[in-house]
């Protein structure tokens, strides 16, 4: 288990499927809407938290 950052979850998960490292990173999509748009943002079910397998 890695400890992240605030909103860093995606971003280690990026890194950690360039490196080809196992890792669950659970997220839900969700519709956010500012002033005059609306984008589909992921957000991570478990906040700063990212699960990696390590075989030793």
């Amino acid at each position: 288990m890695l400890c992240t950052k605030p909103q860093q979850e995606l971003k280690i998960a990026e890194r950690l499927q360039k490196i080809e490292l196992e890792f669950y990173c659970p997220y839900k999509e969700e519709m956010r809407q500012w002033s005059h748009r609306k984008k589909k943002i992921k957000v991570p079910l478990l906040k700063s938290y990212v699960f990696i397998r390590l075989n030793s």
